[in-house]
């Protein structure tokens, strides 16, 4: 059985007793850093980030236990008063469509620690369920060598590919799933609108794990919750 699904920037793990759906990096408040609006999160930002969430936990369903893979806030620094109430805010709804919230911390989420979460908002650096690790990916974990884990799910890195017709050139987000040391790796797409996010045969990648992507598969993000497959990095 297929354990693997893929709805749009979500992806869906089926386990034997669970299902575990797992979101990349928020960066909530990219847009109005980016303005010079500062250290915020806009209600405009926190409603697109709200019915992005809707749309593909409408076709996903309910599931047990939800995995953000860090940097929920792009801003370093604390936050508001009033995009805090955002946050929780985004963490309530999520609360309503799965009994727990996982969050791997990332290297923009030092503030988190601070604030006063529902006790179902789980913290962590990695999580680990059936030999599935999730993590940021901004640096190498103990966890990461476990024997058990067969996967790595990590966010940070933001992949995009940029394809080419004869008319013009557009960047998609992607996923990027393949092997290193014998364990499969998905990179996850970043989950923020305002940018596509990095090609790698552009940009590449500074893993703490010195992994080549030229033979991934590349997965990338259509309209909706709908994902294409484009085959390997390197034939694109």
């Amino acid at each position: 059985m297929n354990k693997l699904h893929f709805y749009g920037k979500g992806l869906l793990i089926r386990l034997l007793h669970e299902r575990i759906l797992v979101f990349g990096d928020l960066h909530l408040g990219y847009a109005e850093g980016a303005s010079g609006l500062g250290n915020l999160i806009s209600k405009h930002s926190f409603e697109q980030t709200k019915n992005e969430f809707k749309e593909i936990l409408e076709a996903t369903g309910n599931v047990d236990k939800i995995v953000l893979l860090g940097d929920i806030h792009h801003q370093f620094a604390d936050t508001s008063q009033e995009s805090k109430r955002y946050l929780d805010a985004i963490l309530d709804f999520l609360l309503q469509k799965s009994k727990e919230v996982i969050i791997t911390l990332g290297n923009h989420d030092a503030f988190l620690s601070r604030m006063t979460l529902d006790p179902r908002v789980l913290l962590c650096r990695a999580y680990e369920r059936e030999g599935y690790l999730f993590f940021h990916g901004d640096k190498n974990l103990p966890e990461m060598q476990d024997k058990k884990t067969h996967t790595w799910i990590l966010g940070h890195f933001h992949p995009a590919v940029r394809l080419k017709d004869n008319v013009s050139t557009e960047s998609f987000k992607c996923y990027l799933i393949g092997k290193f040391q014998k364990k499969q790796v998905i990179f996850m797409p970043s989950f923020f609108g305002d940018i596509q996010g990095s090609d790698p045969r552009e940009y590449p990648f500074h893993t703490p794990f010195k992994v080549k992507l030229d033979n991934y598969q590349v997965r990338v993000i259509n309209k909706g919750v709908e994902t294409l497959d484009f085959g390997s990095l390197k034939e694109l």
